[in-house]
């Protein structure tokens, strides 16, 4: 007589171990996007911190020179970000000249050539490396050039229209972080 249906012990669980190994499988995949998620967040969220400090740093007179920014450069913006173990540019521009703000963005407007960068990274753009004659759109080349960069601007006070004038005109901060 012949008996059909039963191949034995192992034959039996075979059909029920395939869907057990998709299950751990869909488990762990999940697990591992959680975490790069998880990790992505947290990347971002350094990014966004060590771009605050650093503005707030520029920022934390309210006024700034171009011998202050460069003191600050040496001594505070470039020492913190190594520290944190990012790339920063940081962009300072004087609008001296009279500025509409009801009809011009005084952000991109022509400013009176005393600008200042800092920055612990190399770049491929001669815009950039050609800091003593800087243009308006440095800010914007650097932003160009670097990928997943947080950027934040800043209003400030400057000396206006020279360096050692005692009357106080609008100048511009730009922060730029992004990861080594």
């Amino acid at each position: 007589m012949k008996k059909r249906g039963f191949i034995g012990p192992l034959g039996d669980d075979i059909p029920s171990i395939f869907p057990i190994v998709l299950g751990i499988v869909i488990f762990m995949g999940t697990i591992v996007y959680a975490n790069g998620a998880y990790n992505a967040r947290n990347a971002d969220l350094h990014l966004r911190k060590t771009a605050l400090e650093l503005s707030y740093m520029a920022t934390e007179k309210g006024t700034l020179s171009t011998q202050d920014f460069r003191d600050l450069c040496d001594k505070s913006f470039k020492p913190y970000a190594s520290h944190a173990g990012t790339n920063f540019a940081i962009v300072f521009k004087r609008h001296c000249s009279k500025i509409d703000l009801f009809n011009k963005n005084p952000f991109y407007s022509n400013y009176s050539g005393n600008a200042g960068l800092c920055t612990n990274a190399a770049f491929k753009s001669p815009l950039i490396n050609s800091t003593p004659s800087m243009t308006p759109d440095v800010g914007t080349a650097i932003a160009d050039e670097v990928k997943d960069a947080v950027v934040l601007n800043y209003p400030i006070a400057v000396n206006c229209p020279e360096e050692n004038s005692a009357t106080l005109g609008l100048g511009v901060i730009n922060v730029i972080v992004w990861q080594k």
